[in-house]
């Protein structure tokens, strides 16, 4: 949502020609094209870089059994969402996945459902949290439904 604002926001540049005379309106659009690709790359290095940091220090924070300041780490995250697709997704599948690390699988199981779909450990999670819960049906849609969008993973 954010991104688009920003591309709307650097989309003026385009008209700027067409303000000196013998302006080309090929010209102008291509600069205002180049002008909004470059606001939106570094609006999405600047929020990945944000994200990654995050990561890591959740990262760290996991590997010294402290989840619940983990969590906590990767719930800070959630201010970027607006700011680049899926990053809601991709913070709710390292969350399940901490839960489900502790077998918290009643706390795992809401964030597992929101997880992005290409994260195939955390689909995976989900589908055993549906095994958990006797619900075979979903189980199998789960992993097949992890299968066909990670069909690079083996």
């Amino acid at each position: 949502v954010a991104g688009i604002i920003v591309c709307l926001l650097t989309s003026p540049a385009q008209w700027l020609p067409y303000e000196f005379p013998g302006a080309n309106w090929i010209f102008s659009t291509i600069v205002g094209f180049v002008v909004s690709l470059g606001g939106a790359f570094l609006m999405m290095r600047f929020v990945q870089k944000k994200i990654l940091a995050i990561s890591e220090q959740a990262q760290a924070d996991a590997q010294a059994n402290r989840f619940e300041k983990a969590i906590a780490g990767l719930k800070s995250g959630y201010k970027y969402s607006n700011w680049q697709l899926f990053t809601r997704s991709q913070i709710d599948s390292q969350i399940g996945m901490l839960y489900f690390i502790r077998r918290d699988f009643k706390e795992a199981f809401p964030y597992l459902q929101k997880a992005f779909v290409r994260n195939w450990a955390a689909i995976g999670m989900l589908g055993v949290c549906y095994m958990k819960r006797h619900n075979t049906e979903k189980m199998i849609a789960t992993f097949e439904k992890g299968c066909a969008a990670n069909k690079k993973e083996p």
